[in-house]
C-alpha cells in the first residue's frame, strides 16, 4: 500500500470501536484498502490487503485513535469479469463474501457497469447477488465530472433499486453514486483505480460541535479552517 487519502465527512456513529479509549476529537470511521484484482479468482490480493488493514488498525489504535471498521474496495467489477458471465461470477463473489464475513468487514466491488451502460437483466442479477451474499457492496454512477449526467446508468440504477428493495437492508449495500472519484473510503460508493492504496474516512461531528460552540456566522469558517 503506497499512498493514502484522508477524506473528511460528517457522519454519526453506527458502531463501537473495539472497546478503545479515544484520545482525539474524531473517530476513524474506516480504513479502506483499495486493491487491483487480476481476476475473479484472485483471493491472494484480498488476504494480503486484510493483513495490511489489521496492522494499520493496530497502529492507529496505538496512536490513540478509535478505529471502527476496516474495509476493502476493488477496481470496478466489470474490469475483472474477464470471460465469465455475470451469472458465473456470483459464485466467485460468494468466495469474496465468505472472506469478508470471516473478517467482519464490508467489501466493495465498485461499479457493476461501465459509465452510461445498460444491460438487460442487470436488476435481476443484482437481486441474485444481494440475495446470495451478506457483505458485498456495489454501485452504479449516474453522473461523473468527465461525462456529466448518464441516462442509461440512471435507468439501470432505478431498476436495480426497485429489484433489491425486496431484500431486507439491501439498500445499505448499493448506491446510485454521483461524481464520486476512485479512492474514496466510504461505502457503498467506494471503488479503486491504479496501484494499491488505502484511504482513511474520518467522523467529524465532535470537531464541528466544538468549533461551532465557540463560533458565530462571522467567524465559523475561519475557526473550522484552524481546527
Amino acid at each position: 500500500m503506497k499512498k493514502y487519502l484522508i477524506c473528511l465527512t460528517v457522519l454519526f456513529s453506527f458502531s463501537v470501536g473495539f472497546g478503545q479509549t479515544a484520545n482525539h476529537n474524531f473517530r476513524i470511521r474506516t480504513i479502506t484498502a483499495g486493491i487491483t484484482l487480476t481476476n475473479l479468482s484472485d483471493t491472494t490480493s484480498i488476504v494480503k490487503a486484510i493483513s495490511f488493514l489489521k496492522q494499520a488498525r493496530s497502529e492507529y489504535i496505538k496512536a490513540g485513535y478509535e478505529v471502527q471498521t476496516i474495509r476493502i474496495s476493488t477496481q470496478n467489477f466489470y474490469e475483472y469479469l474477464g470471460d465469465k458471465t455475470r451469472e458465473e461470477a456470483i459464485s466467485y463473489l460468494q468466495k469474496f463474501d465468505e472472506i469478508a464475513k470471516r473478517e467482519n468487514m464490508p467489501f466493495s466491488i465498485g461499479n457493476i457497469l461501465p459509465p452510461n451502460a445498460y444491460e438487460d437483466g442487470i436488476a435481476e442479477w443484482a437481486f441474485n447477488l444481494i440475495s446470495h451474499t451478506d457483505n458485498i457492496n456495489f454501485s452504479l454512477p449516474i453522473s461523473s465530472t468527465e461525462l456529466g449526467v448518464l441516462p442509461n446508468s440512471i435507468k439501470a440504477a432505478a431498476e436495480v433499486t426497485i429489484a433489491i428493495a425486496k431484500v431486507k437492508e439491501a439498500n445499505f449495500r448499493f448506491t446510485a453514486s454521483a461524481n464520486c472519484p476512485p479512492g474514496i473510503p466510504f461505502f457503498p460508493a467506494a471503488y479503486h483505480q491504479g496501484q494499491n492504496s488505502f484511504a482513511i474516512g474520518i467522523e467529524s461531528p465532535n470537531v464541528l460541535s466544538k468549533v461551532f460552540a465557540r463560533s458565530d456566522w462571522s467567524n465559523a469558517r475561519q475557526n473550522l479552517n484552524r481546527s
